[in-house]
């Protein structure tokens, strides 16, 4: 069907056209007359011809003709203007385009943002939605290059809302930045909603499980944490002291864990067992980085054969084996923390 908007949009143009032809016959016959005559003829024939004072001057006259266009215009679209393609943008209406507007900053440092928007009211200071995608913004150059960055003095710096899909999608290599919240977590002042995630200055990231002020908070990782435990499909067996190295009486040996454990683990759990004791004794694990602790397993009688679960920090890939006393041990790691 055809669109109102669009006949209205060529009634304007054809009535502006009109006018522009009737200003431009009045503009010659003016330069014309004055040509003829003196001022005082000029005066008379414009009166004769056109009815008006004799103080009037062709710069009135032709400016005359030009607000009646223009009142015209507006008597037949009340609607704000439009700027259409290749047009300029016209702020508080309505624009459309059938191609992409492009700004291009091809200056090698300024200015710093190509587009700055700041809402002094309340409300967003942008708003985009598409049936894809809202905004799609790349960064390039530093790792500090953001292809979208928003700033707020409260509220959301950046926010996203889908019905479906992603409501914020780190394309790319999928990266994503905390900065530091707090000079140490978790926070114990302000309101938090259930979901937030927040960062402290020695790394360590929290989570809101209930909302509150300050809310409840569970740590999710940290240099000091652990992390997320990995089973060992099946449980490898890393020593048997029976075949490798024989009996330990009130000594230590450092057992590797390569390659089941990778590198970068921080802990592993294990199933330890002793056989061939002395009459008493004890075990620990422990990390080669630190010394031992409080035992891991323990034994009040000869010839015992006894398996205890342990977990165990860990340091290069090895863990520490103690026995105070005498014993063989086996050691069979479950998993590990990463």
């Amino acid at each position: 069907m055809p669109n109102s908007n669009d006949d209205e949009a060529l009634m304007l143009r054809e009535l502006v056209d009109r006018q522009s032809k009737v200003i431009e016959e009045m503009h010659d016959r003016l330069e014309a007359l004055e040509r003829r005559n003196s001022e005082a003829l000029f005066v008379s024939s414009t009166e004769a011809l056109d009815g008006l004072e004799p103080q009037v001057s062709r710069r009135k006259l032709l400016f005359g003709a030009m607000a009646a266009a223009a009142g015209a215009a507006i008597a037949i679209d009340a609607s704000p203007a439009a700027a259409l393609t290749g047009q300029n943008v016209v702020l508080g209406a309505s624009n459309d385009a059938n191609l992409t507007t492009s700004l291009t900053n091809t200056a090698a440092s300024t200015p710093a943002a190509v587009l700055s928007v700041t809402n002094g009211a309340t409300g967003s200071a942008i708003v985009a939605t598409g049936t894809s995608e809202g905004i799609n913004g790349t960064g390039g150059g530093a790792d500090t290059a953001a292809g979208v960055a928003g700033t707020a003095a409260s509220g959301y710096g950046l926010y996203g809302a889908s019905t479906s899909g992603y409501a914020i999608f780190a394309g790319g290599n999928g990266r994503i930045g905390l900065g530091s919240h707090l000079a140490a977590g978790p926070p114990i002042s302000g309101s938090y909603a259930a979901g937030d995630l927040v960062r402290d200055a020695g790394g360590n990231t929290f989570s809101c499980v209930t909302a509150g002020s300050p809310g409840v908070w569970r740590k999710v990782a940290g240099p000091a944490s652990a992390g997320a435990f990995h089973f060992l499909t099946p449980a490898r067996r890393v020593i048997d002291t029976r075949n490798d190295g024989g009996l330990l009486t009130n000594s230590f040996r450092t057992v590797p864990l390569a390659p089941w454990v990778p590198a970068n683990a921080l802990a592993i759990a294990a199933n330890l067992t002793v056989i061939h004791t002395n009459s008493y004794g004890w075990g620990t694990l422990y990390s080669p980085a630190t010394g031992p602790g409080g035992s891991s397993i323990n034994w009040d009688h000869p010839a015992a054969t006894i398996a205890n679960f342990a977990m165990s920090p860990i340091s290069g890939q090895s863990v520490n084996m103690r026995i105070d006393g005498t014993a063989n041990f086996i050691i069979d790691v479950i998993g590990y923390f990463l």
